[in-house]
Formats: structure tokens, C-alpha cells, sequence
């Protein structure tokens, strides 16, 4: 499982990167790098009027006017979820749950209420305790988000969570192992991260240690 984190961090830059992701947020329940904090996190309870069904090992909660983006979504992880693993060299330690909401706000009323996501975000994995939240739409906008690569990318989170035994790892690593099983390796992210060289904009490596701006 080490040589596979290793050849994945071959993969990500090695001396500076920004971070420019208005649509994504770190594990939420990371403090400190990639330890998980120690507290019991429960999550509020979803509408009344919201579907709550099981599929195998993960525990869907939408609400029914979203049946047909779920359906997508959970032919997604039916798919993806065994080969997020097998990448990472992990086990499957259990059940999953995946919340999916119509607007961020939504998301976030349905997540702990002690640690709701970023206002940035449209998901956001809680990977200590296997849930992920996301959201259709975009914050402000209102437009249909990329729900599918939001949802790989937040498993992916909870993937590598799981082949590390919640080991402390570097955000920035955390969120580079995301962004490459979610193929979000896309010509806009390869332009502003050129921009940000020329403009000598980059975040060191070492800051990004300390502290992961929104």
C-alpha cells in the first residue's frame, strides 16, 4: 500500500502548488494535516420528506425530486468505489453513507452540525466516519455542479483514509490523491496553475502545511 502512495505522489508537484478549488473541501474532519479529530461526529437528521435507502454497503439519503441525478450517481460508486480502493491498496473497512442535496445549503443542513462544510463547497467527506455530502448545485450560481467527479473526488478521500489507517497525512497530499483518481486534471487547472508560476502566485509547500485557504 506504501509503494502505491508513493507512486500517486510521484504524480503531484513537489515544490509549490495553489489552491484554487471553489468547488471541493478538504476531510472535514481533519485537524491538522490528516488526523482525524477524536470526537463522535453525528450528522443532523435529513428532511422527513427525504428518500433513505440502502444499496449493499452504502446508505443513500436524497431527496425524491433528485432520484434520476442519484441514479447516476450511484451507478458512479457501484463502479468506482472498487477501483479507488484497489488503487490505494485498501480494504473495504464497511459501510458508507452519501448524502446528496439539492443546493449547498441543503448539504450543509445535513451535515454536523459542529463541523458544516465550507460555504464554498459542493462536497465535502467526513472520511473518520465514512459520510459524504454533496450537492447538485453550485453555491451562488445555482447551476448543476459536476456531482459526479465531486462524488469520486470525496470518496477518494475516504479511500485513502482507510488504506492509510488514519494516518496523519498532508492536506495537500490528501486533496492531490483526490484530484487525480477524480480525472479533474483539466486544461483550465494546467492554465491557472502556469498563470500562477509566471505570476509567482504559488503557495510553498511548507505554508500549505500550516494552514489550507479556501
Amino acid at each position: 500500500m506504501l509503494s502505491r502512495l508513493t507512486a500517486l505522489g510521484s504524480l503531484l508537484p513537489c515544490t509549490a502548488v495553489p489552491f484554487v478549488s471553489v468547488a471541493r473541501a478538504q476531510p472535514a474532519d481533519v485537524v491538522g494535516g490528516w488526523e482525524p479529530s477524536a470526537a463522535r461526529l453525528e450528522p443532523a437528521a435529513p428532511p422527513a420528506d427525504f428518500v433513505v435507502e440502502r444499496r449493499g454497503p452504502v446508505h443513500w439519503v436524497y431527496p425524491p425530486q433528485a432520484t434520476e441525478h442519484v441514479r447516476e450517481l450511484q451507478r458512479i460508486q457501484a463502479r468506482r468505489w472498487p477501483e479507488l480502493l484497489e488503487e490505494l491498496g485498501a480494504v473495504d473497512g464497511g459501510p458508507l453513507e452519501i448524502r446528496v442535496a439539492r443546493n449547498p445549503a441543503e448539504m450543509a443542513a445535513m451535515g454536523p452540525p459542529a463541523h458544516p462544510p465550507p460555504p464554498y463547497a459542493i462536497g465535502v467527506a467526513y472520511p473518520r466516519h465514512s459520510l459524504v455530502l454533496v450537492s447538485l448545485t453550485a453555491p451562488r450560481s445555482g447551476r448543476v455542479g459536476e456531482a459526479t467527479s465531486v462524488l469520486v473526488h470525496e470518496l477518494s478521500h475516504v479511500a485513502l483514509h482507510r488504506a492509510s489507517g488514519g494516518a496523519p497525512l498532508p492536506r495537500w497530499f490528501v486533496e492531490g490523491v483526490a484530484i487525480h483518481q477524480a480525472g479533474e486534471a483539466s486544461l483550465s487547472r494546467t492554465r491557472l496553475l502556469w498563470g500562477a508560476t509566471v505570476a509567482g502566485r504559488l503557495l510553498p509547500l511548507e505554508e500549505l502545511e500550516r494552514r489550507f485557504p479556501s
